[in-house]
C-alpha cells in the first residue's frame, strides 16, 4: 500500500489514540488506491521493472524469492532492445534490463500473480533472490509458475495527501461518520465521481 493507517490518520487529523475508523480505514486504503490509478489511467510505474516464470512468494516470511537471482543485478543494455525491457532465455530464468537496483523503500507493483497482486512496500533486499516486504504488507503463499510482473512505482509525496482526502470522504458521504470527528478536516463533493476527479485531477494520465 502506498499509504498507511498512520499516514492517513495524521492527514485526516485523527488523533493516534483514537481507533475507532481503523479498520475501516485499513479496507479503504486499497480500494482507494485501485480505483485512483483505474480512474487516472496512471500507475505510477517507472524502472527496474522484472517479469518471470521463478517468483515466488512466502506469507510466513513476508518475501518475495526468484531464481533467477537478479533482483540485485544491473544488466547490460542489449542495443536493439527498448529501455527496461525484457530478453527470454527460457519459460522461467529470464534476462532483465535493469538500469536501477530494488532497494530498501522502494513502492512495487505486482501484477499477473496469483494470490499476491497489488502495492507493496520494499523493507530490504539481502540478496539477488529475495525481496523482504513491508511488516505491514499481506502476503499470500504462492509457488513460482505464473508469469509474474514487479514495477518500482514512482510518484510525488503529495498523491498519499490525495489518498487521505478520498479516504476522508468515504468516511464522511458514505459511512456517516461526522466531519467534525476528523478534526478540522472536511470535504465538500456532490458524489464519488466529482471527489476523484477533483482529488486526482493533477495526477490523470492523458492518453491518445
Amino acid at each position: 500500500m502506498i499509504i498507511s493507517l498512520t499516514e492517513a490518520k495524521t492527514f485526516l487529523q485523527i488523533p493516534a489514540t483514537v481507533s475507532t475508523y481503523d479498520d475501516l480505514i485499513n479496507q479503504l486504503i486499497p480500494h482507494v488506491e485501485v480505483m485512483a490509478m483505474e480512474r487516472t489511467r496512471n500507475f505510477f510505474h517507472a524502472q527496474p521493472q522484472l517479469i518471470g516464470a521463478g517468483i515466488s512468494f512466502a506469507a510466513a516470511t513476508k518475501t518475495i524469492t526468484n531464481i533467477a537471482g537478479n533482483f540485485l543485478s544491473l544488466v547490460p543494455y542489449p542495443l536493439g532492445t527498448r529501455y527496461g525491457s525484457i530478453v527470454d532465455n527460457d519459460d522461467l530464468l529470464e534476462t532483465y534490463i535493469l538500469r536501477v537496483k530494488f532497494q530498501a523503500g522502494m513502492y512495487v507493483h505486482i501484477e499477473q500473480s496469483l494470490l499476491n497482486d497489488g502495492i507493496h512496500l520494499i523493507k530490504s533486499v539481502p540478496d539477488g533472490n529475495t525481496i523482504v516486504l513491508d511488516d505491514n504488507d499481506t502476503v499470500f503463499d504462492e509457488s513460482m509458475g505464473m508469469l509474474v510482473r514487479i514495477t518500482r512505482m514512482n510518484f510525488k509525496p503529495g498523491l498519499k495527501l490525495a489518498f487521505s482526502r478520498l479516504i476522508g470522504f468515504y468516511l464522511i458521504k458514505n459511512y456517516g461518520v461526522k466531519s467534525k470527528s476528523l478534526g478540522d478536516y472536511s470535504e465538500t463533493y456532490k458524489n464519488e465521481d466529482e471527489a476523484y476527479d477533483q482529488i486526482l485531477k493533477p495526477y490523470r494520465r492523458v492518453t491518445g
